[in-house]
């Protein structure tokens, strides 16, 4: 039905950090989807709403799963709530069950961005580099320049090879999108692949922007300039900078009016915040509950917050509270592989350690 349809957009808008992620656009959803509902109680599409409805807004990932489950008698061969299985199968933690669902709906509809985009970025938190390799090349057929799946391609390669220029310069060439025109965060990374903090640094002083995704791509919230500033800073060692920064960065995160998915994510970079500026037992404190926060409402999303209570770790010079975070990560999806750890400027501290190859050694794809 339309107001179905007009149920999912809102919840397309409510869900990413650079669209609309307001109560507002929860309670336009909420009057969509009860719309639905009064005009069409048993349609298979308004289960579909309601489905999006309980996952975007509630975050109730088995009640989605039942509503999915219900539309799912009457559209056995819809792409659009095969998308839907995967997606919510993902966020429960059963990865083949939603590669399964991913691959069916790409192959009722291999044109359709939201799945091409998820299939490929959770192939590679999965570690399945050459089938992300593969993937993508064929996908990049049906959407030729899109930078999302370009850098997708560039890090399989880089997970497979190791080539640390490669990267760099495949970085430096991704095509702009609309979230950053100037590319910013590709020649930020770019820098940081190098270890030129000084040329990351002046990519970031001089942007446009006032905030930018993480340089893991995260779109849960985004971030102000000044947080990625200050994490530069602090690599480079310019301790006064990187306070001077960071406070900037928690005036942002503080004044924000965050929904209940992006709470786990700012209370971690509060978190991190803590750890630049020397307070220990704060930065572990609030790092601890933000991940145990994300443990409880997402398995998904906590394996890939793991990654920066190791980086607070790292930080705080508590090499073996990260070595058995690390540990963590290679045992569930991560979204860096174990190249991309070898030259990170925090992880690369552990080298010196026999037990960090033997655990990046072990990361196997699941």
């Amino acid at each position: 039905t339309e107001q179905a349809q007009v149920a999912i957009v809102h919840s397309i808008m409510h869900w990413f950090a650079y669209l609309d992620p307001t109560a507002t656009r929860a309670e336009k959803m909420k009057a969509a989807v009860d719309a639905a509902a009064r005009l069409a109680p048993d349609a298979p599409e308004t289960h579909l709403a309601l489905g999006a409805y309980q996952y975007r807004v509630h975050l109730n990932w088995p009640g989605a799963l039942a509503e999915f489950r219900q539309a799912e008698q009457d559209l056995p061969n819809d792409a659009q709530l095969s998308f839907w299985l995967a997606i919510t199968q993902r966020r429960l933690g059963r990865w083949g069950e939603s590669l399964g669902y991913f691959e069916r709906s790409l192959a009722l509809n291999p044109r359709d961005y939201a799945t091409v985009q998820n299939y490929s970025g959770f192939l590679l938190v999965l570690r399945r580099w050459e089938q992300a390799s593969s993937v993508n090349s064929r996908l990049l057929g049906y959407f030729p320049g899109e930078s999302g799946l370009i850098a997708d391609q560039d890090e399989a390669q880089f997970a497979l090879t190791g080539d640390r220029e490669a990267f760099a310069r495949a970085l430096e060439q991704l095509p702009a999108d609309s979230t950053d025109p100037d590319t910013t965060s590709a020649r930020t990374g770019a820098a940081l692949i190098r270890g030129d903090w000084a040329a990351a640094d002046r990519i970031l002083s001089e942007t446009r922007l006032k905030v930018l995704g993480d340089f893991a791509g995260n779109n849960v919230i985004y971030n102000p300039v000044a947080f990625l500033r200050a994490q530069v800073a602090w690599w480079r060692g310019d301790r006064d900078a990187a306070r001077r920064l960071a406070g900037e960065a928690a005036a942002f995160y503080r004044a924000g009016k965050w929904n209940t998915r992006q709470l786990p994510w700012v209370r971690m970079r509060l978190a991190q915040i803590a750890a630049w500026a020397g307070r220990d037992e704060e930065a572990v404190r609030e790092a601890e509950a933000a991940l145990a926060d994300m443990m409880a409402q997402d398995v998904y999303d906590a394996s890939l917050l793991r990654q920066c209570i190791g980086e607070i770790f790292l930080v705080l010079d508590r090499r073996e509270n990260a070595l058995a975070v690390l540990r963590q990560m290679m045992n569930e999806p991560c979204d860096l592989s174990p190249n991309e750890i070898r030259i990170d400027p925090l992880w690369s501290r552990l080298k010196d350690d026999p037990r960090f190859e033997e655990i990046l050694r072990s990361a196997k794809p699941l």
